[in-house]
């Protein structure tokens, strides 16, 4: 990128995500990222390394095999002042593939990305250097099949707290100020 801007950022994430292409996909992170890009995700970690970059192609292939029908919702996208850093809030929905029964839509699955971005002093362009993932555990789990499960056992375990405190809080075991 000559001077990231936030509409160039989102059609990057657009590529990554709802391109059902390979050639496409392939093209964006070999035009984008820096060949010894780093991945942080909390199922996925690529450290960056010389050629780091063949992982991420093959990280971003499997993402294509296991999910289908992917839209992306930005809430937010900002690019900091010295252009080294985007940060982009998100909802994305899509199709999980439960193989052999099919697909489990997953949808509203909220997130934050940081792009970090470093400029070449071979052709004086920004890339990406790495990309970080941050995805809230309770988002997380309740994305799985029977992930509503958890907010279920959050509002027991919320009852239960609040009336066992109550409790201990009106036989004097404990006090609060």
């Amino acid at each position: 990128m000559e001077k990231p801007s936030v509409e160039q950022i989102k059609q990057i994430v657009r590529n990554l995500t709802e391109s059902d292409d390979p050639v496409v996909h392939k093209a964006t992170v070999e035009k984008y990222f820096t060949q010894n890009a780093a991945f942080t995700h909390p199922i996925v970690d690529v450290k960056p390394a010389p050629h780091s970059i063949d992982t991420l192609k093959q990280v971003y292939a499997v993402y294509k095999v296991l999910t289908r029908k992917i839209e992306i919702h930005f809430t937010h996208v900002t690019i900091d002042a010295d252009n080294t850093r985007a940060v982009i809030e998100l909802e994305e929905d899509l199709n999980f593939v439960l193989l052999p029964f099919g697909f489990a839509r997953i949808r509203g699955v909220k997130f934050m990305t940081v792009l970090d971005l470093v400029r070449s002093q071979r052709d004086d362009r920004y890339y990406i250097s790495r990309q970080w993932d941050i995805i809230p555990v309770d988002a997380a789990i309740r994305s799985f099949p029977f992930g509503f499960v958890y907010g279920w056992w959050r509002g027991v375990c919320t009852l239960t707290g609040s009336v066992v405190g109550s409790g201990l809080q009106m036989s004097g075991l404990w006090a609060t100020a």
